[in-house]
């Protein structure tokens, strides 16, 4: 069971968990108070109950004992007398009538004197007669209470006190002491004293107890001396678990029961005569009070709980009203074919559809962030970027550039037509690759520089170096690592390349600038032939002045063609011929100048040809 409800717990969704832990977190606390609150006013009523019990039986216990008392003082100032001594005695006789009169004065003096009215009679014990205020002087046979007498003749041991209906027609209440009142053998008469039982009675009926509970005094034999009932008077207990708490009160639980009724019962017992004082409250009456509290405690938890309930139900849509705003607004649970019943498994599912577009978004970025600095590169390159630009571009790509001045150096595979007619494409990628890694540890040589590299053209390599600071020294360590590029080429590669370094710009938009001039200086590769290293400080004025001379010549020549002029065309032609020994030096440089030349005749020719077409189809 425990197990299928763990289950059960586990599989329901958040937002109930949120609400049961938030019923427990209120209910709980409630819940406890109000069974501890229960629980201590049902103790505290029978408490109070047991309290008000015990002062009770003190007050009337204290009452009784004393109107005891003053009958064993009464009693014993009579049986302590000389005169009665003395009449006892002598006997009631006409001899000693004299004593017979000052006894019977002694007798109405004393009932006269008495706060607490009582009859008076005295037992001859040898003369078997018997005085009494009532009755006179009367034969012991002709005495109400004739059987009492013959045993205290019989067998007296000491005062007797008789409670109300101990023998039959007995409602009286007798106080029994012998005459003298310290003797070793036989007494010689009595002294009873007669209280009638409603004496006793007036002291319970006293006590308003209210219905439902009942007050008895029992004697140590354990026979009602007084009741609210006068019939229980004289009666001995009838109930088997109240016999049992009247003998051993610490070992009973202090509830009984008296015909089918149940009863709380509290006692006091009585250190003057071991008279016992017995409080009964029925049960019910009890427990209908300790109900009606637990049922106002229970009200009271009751509202309480359905006002946590609410808050709880309220604050629960309230913390949860963000989830489920979020799970609403993110598509994430809608992707799955079983969209999650739970606000949180939508986010969750939501969140790893993120996280896994996000990885394979960043594997693609990864593998397209070369291509994307390589186009950044050649933007730089061209000027096509702002400062705004490039400055975002750094920041996003982080560019390894540093320094607030760039030169460019270009490395160019010479003859490049038949470097790629002699290499496949895939080979002629892997030494452009390699070549370009070449460059760049040579820069990585220089830790006074940074740089940066790029393919803007097929067979070309341009090189972004960053300085911090321009001098002869930094200029100086730029042109020798540019000139170790020529050496490297030739110990690793079957193929050489020209370096053009241009002069270093200021900022960014510089590098443009720079890179043009580097195409500019690599266009004396026409003359200066294959395997050059071109910087502006080092090429001879008369160089460039051929180069000038040359480019124009070629120029009017394919303008001639262009235009229909063979025999301009024939006669610049004669003109170039004339002049390139006069500045080349070489004959690659010739073959290159011609190769040109061709290229651009063809070029032009096919530009006439595209113009033809457009003018026929006009």
């Amino acid at each position: 069971m425990a197990g299928k409800f763990t289950r059960l717990f586990k599989n329901t969704t958040f937002k109930r968990k949120l609400y049961l832990y938030s019923l427990l977190l209120c209910l709980v606390p409630v819940l406890v108070l109000g069974t501890l609150s229960s629980t201590i006013a049902s103790r505290m009523v029978q408490e109070e109950v047991d309290h008000n019990h015990q002062i009770i039986l003190r007050q009337i216990q204290f009452q009784v004992d004393r109107f005891l008392q003053t009958l064993e003082k009464s009693s014993i100032d009579l049986a302590n007398n000389s005169i009665v001594e003395k009449s006892v005695q002598a006997g009631p006789s006409m001899q000693h009538l004299d004593i017979s009169l000052e006894m019977i004065d002694l007798v109405q003096r004393q009932r006269n004197f008495s706060e607490i009215p009582y009859d008076i009679s005295i037992i001859y014990s040898h003369y078997g007669k018997v005085y009494s205020n009532r009755d006179g002087l009367i034969g012991q046979n002709d005495f109400a209470y004739a059987d009492i007498a013959r045993q205290l003749i019989a067998k007296y041991n000491g005062p007797v006190v008789i409670s109300p209906r101990t023998y039959p027609n007995q409602d009286e209440l007798l106080v029994i002491r012998s005459v003298p009142l310290f003797i070793t053998d036989k007494a010689d008469g009595f002294v009873m004293l007669h209280i009638k039982s409603n004496k006793l009675s007036s002291f319970v009926q006293s006590v308003q107890l209210g219905e439902r509970r009942r007050l008895l005094v029992l004697d140590d034999k354990g026979t009602v001396v007084t009741s609210h009932n006068p019939e229980e008077i004289g009666t001995r207990i009838n109930s088997s678990e109240l016999y049992r708490y009247w003998s051993d009160p610490d070992g009973s639980s202090g509830q009984v029961e008296l015909d089918g009724v149940s009863y709380q019962v509290s006692m006091e017992r009585s250190a003057f005569n071991n008279w016992t004082y017995l409080a009964l409250t029925e049960s019910s009456l009890l427990t209908g009070k300790a109900k009606r509290i637990q049922t106002l405690t229970w009200t009271i938890v009751a509202a309480l709980v359905a006002v946590w309930v609410s808050i709880a139900l309220l604050g629960t849509n309230r913390l949860y009203n963000p989830i489920q705003r979020l799970s609403n607004k993110f598509s994430g649970a809608a992707r799955s074919n079983t969209p999650p019943r739970d606000g949180l498994e939508a986010l969750d599912s939501f969140i790893h559809h993120v996280v896994m577009t996000n990885d394979r978004l960043q594997h693609r970025l990864n593998e397209q962030l070369p291509y994307l600095k390589e186009t950044v590169y050649q933007q730089l390159l061209r000027g096509e970027m702002d400062d705004r630009d490039i400055h975002d571009k750094t920041e996003q790509y982080g560019f390894p550039l540093k320094g607030n001045w760039f030169c460019v150096c270009l490395v160019d595979v010479d003859e490049f037509g038949r470097f790629r007619e002699t290499y496949r494409e895939k080979d002629r990628s892997l030494m452009l690759y390699a070549l370009r890694k070449m460059c760049e540890e040579l820069c990585e040589q220089e830790p006074d520089f940074s740089c940066i590299t790029a393919a803007p053209l097929p067979g070309q390599v341009a090189i972004v170096i960053g300085l911090d600071r321009i001098d002869d020294d930094a200029e100086r360590k730029v042109k020798e690592m540019a000139a170790q590029i020529n050496g490297k080429v030739r110990h690793y590669f079957q193929f050489t390349v020209t370096v053009a370094l241009s002069r270093p710009g200021k900022n960014y938009r510089s590098i443009s600038e720079s890179y043009q001039q580097a195409l500019e200086l690599l266009s004396y590769r026409l003359l200066l032939g294959h395997n050059q290293f071109i910087t502006s400080d080092e090429l001879k004025p008369s160089v460039q002045q051929s180069r000038t001379a040359i480019v124009k010549r070629l120029k009017k020549i394919v303008s001639c063609i262009a235009q229909g002029d063979l025999e301009g065309a024939d006669a610049e032609l004669a003109e170039m011929m004339r002049e390139v020994p006069q500045y080349v030096q070489n004959s690659e440089t010739v073959l290159g100048l011609f190769a040109y030349l061709i290229g651009e005749m063809d070029v032009t020719r096919s530009i006439s040809a595209i113009r033809k077409t457009w003018i026929s189809t006009g």
